[in-house]
């Protein structure tokens, strides 16, 4: 089997570095080739250098979260009273360099002290470190660099355990076996005491997890095609006696312990997955907890006896409650249009369960949520630039090559038409995982250029419980890819766009999707963005630890796996006469999920062929791998990048259109015939005004609402006094009514301070203030 650059995957031989020499210097000459990107980078700052929290919790009446200011490059961890509200720095990374990434790992259930993990740059490992919260300060107690399998704190406050795959010159070989360890605080890690040891074989793993006393191991093995669970049951009292209570129990198992009951969401006959309770004693099962419900759960937390469950309807979330005795408890209210997430509890005895909300181009909003109570409040809220103009949301459903019905989401401005549009598409399509509405600002900006995003439900993700993933794993790996391909005919079918305007772009499975899609159908894409992606599935397994998602893939190991493996392999399928759409690869040697040589020797293998004419460029950065945890000047580096590269092969402009003089003097004249109406008018209403303006029936002009919101901020500067809110929003209600965009004006007030607002609204979204300044002024008045 060909494999011509095989060679670039030894990192650090000189062949590979004068290779990515001459990548950065292609990176950089097109770019240069561009112009100026400074509007665009401007844009990019204003959604990603904002006030970020995240990781919150409360233990012991003390809240610790993790949180970036604008113009941080990287989080702190913070911890605040509840009571009295003060805040303090407990981890600061910027002493540890610019790439250095903190997060909390774990909490003791006193509160004193955090478990924090420690990133370099993108890499997927971490190391552990212990800061004590009264003084601030962090132990010399930590375990090294690895991958962590599971940590807590022992209830006595005298050290903790954990399972840890140590990386590199270690106290302990990372080739010896699995084990389950206990570290005395103040003495060496070398002298912890050994709990529990497996032998290591090639596809193993073993899981640590604890609860207030009892502990338990899960070894995971690979036997034949499939690999099996074996449960250990320990206790914190007593580290001699741990007890096998299962043995060869098919995956996926994931038992939890809360109040030293084991329980486990299982997937036995209950495809979309229910919560039964196990006898810690011989594992067989005492009861259902929580029964199969019409949607798969897509995570879970217990605070107290109530387990709390996330599920996705649709598009829509659901947390139902549920207690220990199986008692359905009831839902937390949440309002539709937008993907709620239970965040991680850090303790089982805590007051507060925390909630996050969001959507495509709304950042994380976080709430608290009583448990006794059962009131949300708003904890913490994103600040972010806002787009000035209403997102719609349209499902629609096309069908696969099999004939599957498969739903496709489609988000885009709701002031321009679904038809003859850019559009940007991703999937994910593997290992169970559903896409969600989450915050991008890539998403957000792509928008704003008016492209439709996209985000069809392949088969292979959780959308639809085991079966949607069953029916496109391993050897049927193929049916996702034909699943994507089938969305981009469809979509250019219904006349949203042609091919030529057509993007997709992914990363990590996502990448392959985008590079299999590209290389069995170039003709359907006019550009692709390849993010750390797996592209020779021949030899996936051979790199780093990929070898673990044999049972998603296969491995050419097996006869039968090789040949459904190199049907779809990317890199094996380049045809020497086609000229492939433009591509941007995008990975770094920190990478060791998806080994950066997938996206070294795919660049290579498309650009060294006289038929490849549309560019193929790699972004590659040294310090970049898996984990989104690179700084905040090399992040907006990449989105500007990412973006340019998009919006210029596809022939969109990357910064805002030149607003004409026409418009600003109508804008102008706006705001002058505002100011008339409010002084000669004041005793007339001003929804009587401004019925008196209708909506235009056509948009004569094209102009879209980016585009007459920022007329009227260039005539806000160039009148000749201050402008205020109401004046302003006025005027700009007339002129988007002017050029056939329905608008509505929002007068709001809140009772402490006194204050009045005003604002416009189209289809019930802002877009000429913060998307949530209906949050902070009460409406008293539309029209």
């Amino acid at each position: 089997m060909a494999d011509p650059y095989r060679w670039l995957e030894g990192r650090n031989c000189p062949e590979t570095e004068e290779w990515l020499a001459d990548q950065g210097k292609r990176f950089k000459d097109y770019f240069q080739r561009l112009g100026s990107l400074d509007p665009l980078r401007s844009r990019v700052r204003e959604f990603l250098d904002v006030d970020a929290t995240d990781q919150i919790g409360k233990v012991q009446g003390r809240y610790f979260y993790r949180k970036r200011r604008v113009g941080e490059q990287q989080a702190s961890i913070y911890v605040m009273d509840s009571h009295a509200r003060a805040e303090h720095v407990l981890v600061d990374p910027r002493i540890l360099g610019i790439y250095a990434s903190v997060g909390i790992y774990r909490i003791s259930k006193d509160g004193n002290m955090v478990a924090y993990e420690l990133k370099q740059g993108g890499e997927h490992s971490k190391a552990i470190h212990v800061v004590e919260t009264n003084s601030r300060r962090t132990l010399t107690d930590h375990l090294p660099t690895g991958l962590s399998r599971g940590f807590a704190f022992r209830h006595a406050a005298d050290g903790f355990y954990y399972c840890h795959d140590f990386l590199g010159n270690d106290p302990m070989n990372p080739l010896s076996n699995h084990q389950v360890r206990f570290h005395r605080f103040g003495t060496d890690i070398a002298d912890d005491e050994v709990l529990l040891s497996f032998p290591r074989s090639y596809a193993s793993k073993l899981v640590f997890n604890a609860g207030d006393k009892m502990l338990s191991a899960v070894l995971y093995q690979k036997r034949g095609d499939q690999y099996l669970v074996d449960l250990h049951v320990g206790h914190q009292d007593c580290h001699g006696s741990w007890n096998r209570i299962a043995q060869n129990v098919p995956a996926p198992f994931n038992p939890f312990i809360n109040r030293d009951k084991l329980l486990v969401v299982s997937y036995d006959r209950a495809p979309k997955g229910q919560i039964v309770e196990l006898d810690p004693i011989d594992c067989h099962q005492i009861r259902v907890v929580v029964p199969e419900w019409k949607v798969p759960i897509t995570r879970l937390t217990v605070i107290h006896d109530r387990i709390y469950i996330n599920y996705l309807v649709g598009a829509e979330a659901a947390v139902r409650i549920w207690s220990f005795d199986g008692e359905y408890l009831g839902e937390i209210p949440l309002e539709k249009g937008c993907t709620w997430d239970i965040l991680p509890t850090y303790s089982s005895e805590a007051e507060e369960l925390f909630l996050s909300r969001e959507s495509f181009t709304k950042p994380p909003t976080l709430y608290s949520f009583s448990v006794d109570t059962r009131e949300r409040a708003v904890w913490s809220q994103n600040s972010v630039a806002a787009l000035n103009f209403p997102i719609a949301y349209q499902k629609s459903m096309y069908t696969a090559e099999d004939g599957t019905s498969i739903a496709i989401l489609l988000v885009s401005s709701s002031t321009l038409s679904l038809k003859d549009r850019p559009v940007v598409m991703t999937a994910y399509g593997g290992f169970g995982v559903t896409l969600t509405p989450q915050f991008s600002a890539f998403i957000s900006i792509m928008l704003e250029r008016g492209f439709v995003f996209a985000l069809p439900e392949i088969r292979g993700g959780g959308e639809h419980g085991t079966d949607w993933h069953e029916a496109a794993r391993r050897r049927s790996r193929q049916v996702a890819i034909d699943d994507f391909i089938a969305a981009a005919k469809w979509i250019c079918e219904e006349g949203i766009t042609k091919p030529a305007k057509l993007a997709i772009f992914g990363g990590s499975n996502s990448g392959l999707l985008v590079g299999a899609a590209i290389t069995q159908r170039p003709d359907l894409f006019g550009a692709g963005l390849c993010v750390a992606p797996l592209l020779d599935m021949v030899r996936y397994h051979r790199f780093d630890r990929a070898h673990v998602w044999a049972q998603e893939y296969g491995t050419s190991d097996d006869p039968d796996d090789f040949e459904a493996l190199y049907n779809y392999s990317p890199y094996h399928h380049v045809e020497e006469g086609r000229n492939y759409p433009s591509l941007l690869f995008v990975t770094g040697d920190k990478d060791t999920r998806c080994n950066p040589a997938h996206a070294r020797k795919m660049t290579a293998q498309l650009q060294n062929r006289v038929a490849q004419i549309s560019p193929i460029l790699l972004d590659y950065n040294p310090q970049r791998g898996h984990s989104p945890t690179m700084p905040l000047a090399v992040r907006i580096d990449a989105l500007v990048h990412r973006i340019a590269f998009l919006c210029g092969e596809l022939g969109v402009a990357t910064h805002e259109e030149h607003c004409p003089v026409r418009l600003i003097s109508s804008a102008s004249g706006c705001l002058l015939k505002t100011e008339w109406y409010l002084q000669r008018h004041r005793e007339k209403p001003l929804q009587s005004v401004l019925e008196g303006i209708p909506t235009a029936e056509h948009n004569t002009k094209r102009y879209s609402v980016q585009l007459v919101c920022r007329a009227i901020d260039v005539a806000c500067v160039l009148y000749f006094k201050e402008v205020k809110c109401l004046q302003r929003s006025v005027a700009l209600t007339m002129l988007l009514r002017r050029y056939g965009l329905a608008a509505e004006l929002v007068i709001g007030g809140q009772i402490v301070p006194p204050k009045f607002h005003a604002w416009v609204e189209m289809d019930g979204l802002v877009v000429n203030d913060k998307s949530y300044v209906s949050e902070l002024y009460r409406e008293l008045q539309r029209c």
